[in-house]
């Protein structure tokens, strides 16, 4: 159980309250942030033992760590141990990219007040970016402990999960922080992208939708749901990929990647009626962009490969141009609607980076299957 003196939280006791303080001293005095400074030095002088007028100097002084640092170490050498200096000190550090000494004082100003949450996030934050998985846990789970409704605690715990693949908890914990906040759209875009990445992609897409109907930003988060196409691409998902894509075309009508992607999809399916309809909408959509004439030749493209790689070949030399790796995926939309499997893997291997390990060259006896599936012995295929 907390002491007593712990249970209540003063404003002048959290650093969130000090900015509080530095901008209501501003706002309602008018005066040069000059003048501000040697109002907190004549305070200095009237009460050297109060720790607040230096956390509010340091506070404003961030960005210049040599001087941040120096005002706390005067009230470090005045006052003593306190948290609120320690802290300061911390953010100093921090910003000047010492962090193994943003640490040490983050973690001091924790040791002096077990209930400053603000630090604890702070903490958390920080490991788990350094990939500290185990340590950033132990303060999150402290900051449940002493202030449950926190959403940044269970968003902090699922970020880790997330990170290690233990999606069933991740979801646990994301949700938890959509129960905390439930109006914060961002925290139900990050319950969507745990629940695609656990293969949950009807959970995901109503977590997405209800991110949007927050006021969450619709572009960003049709751009969001379409980074795990790749994967579904790979892995043949299409009704799954469909479901995305229309998700995101709803929310971002007219995206060239979205309408792209339905359309050679919808063309690998065979589905001739929807895909003359994407390929309408993407014709349409072709007047509001840069590259009128890709979308030209794709519209006119039904039936005609030849078109269709001229088409890809544009693309293709965009992104070359642009090294705007989105254009990758417009390229491996391009190739499955040309019926290429062969170079839809490479294209996405060069969007995501990953190498597949070198294969054994395999060679085919005349009298074999040949390896390209026809189901024809290679003397009749491609050994003819």
């Amino acid at each position: 159980m907390l002491p007593l003196e712990y249970t209540m939280v003063r404003e002048d006791e959290t650093v969130f309250g000090i900015a509080k303080m530095i901008e209501r001293d501003i706002a309602a005095q008018g005066i040069p942030l000059a003048k501000y400074f040697e109002m907190l030095e004549s305070e200095i002088a009237r009460n050297p033992l109060n720790p607040v007028p230096y956390a509010k100097k340091s506070f404003l002084l961030q960005r210049s760590t040599y001087q941040a640092v120096e005002v706390v170490e005067r009230g470090l050498k005045a006052v003593g141990d306190n948290h609120l200096l320690y802290h300061c000190r911390g953010m100093a550090y921090e910003h000047a990219g010492q962090r193994s000494r943003a640490l040490e004082d983050f973690k001091r100003a924790v040791e002096i007040y077990p209930i400053a949450t603000e630090t604890i996030v702070t903490l958390g934050t920080l490991l788990t970016r350094d990939k500290r998985y185990d340590e950033a846990m132990s303060y999150w789970d402290r900051l449940i402990e002493l202030s449950p409704e926190m959403f940044m605690a269970w968003n902090g715990k699922a970020r880790i999960e997330f990170e290690i693949g233990d999606y069933q908890n991740a979801i646990n914990h994301a949700t938890a922080a959509t129960f905390c906040q439930p109006e914060q759209p961002v925290l139900h875009e990050n319950l969507g992208k745990i629940l695609f990445a656990a293969d949950r992609f009807a959970d995901g897409l109503r977590e997405y939708e209800t991110a949007a109907n927050l006021g969450g930003e619709k572009r960003k988060i049709a751009g969001e749901m379409k980074v795990v196409t790749k994967d579904l691409l790979r892995r043949k998902m299409y009704r799954e990929l469909i479901e995305i894509y229309e998700k995101a075309n709803e929310l971002d009508p007219g995206n060239v990647d979205t309408l792209l992607g339905l359309t050679g999809v919808y063309r690998g399916l065979n589905e001739s009626d929807k895909e003359s309809r994407y390929m309408d909408e993407l014709y349409r959509a072709s007047e509001k962009t840069d590259i009128v004439p890709l979308l030209e030749l794709t519209a006119a493209a039904l039936g005609n490969a030849d078109r269709l790689r001229e088409a890809a070949s544009i693309v293709e030399r965009l992104y070359r141009m642009t090294k705007d790796k989105s254009y990758l995926t417009g390229l491996a939309q391009l190739a499955m609607m040309l019926d290429d499997h062969s170079l839809v893997e490479p294209y996405m291997t060069e969007l995501t980076g990953e190498q597949k390990p070198k294969e054994d060259k395999f060679k085919a006896g005349r009298n074999d299957s040949c390896p390209c599936g026809s189901g024809q012995k290679f003397k009749k295929c491609h050994g003819a």
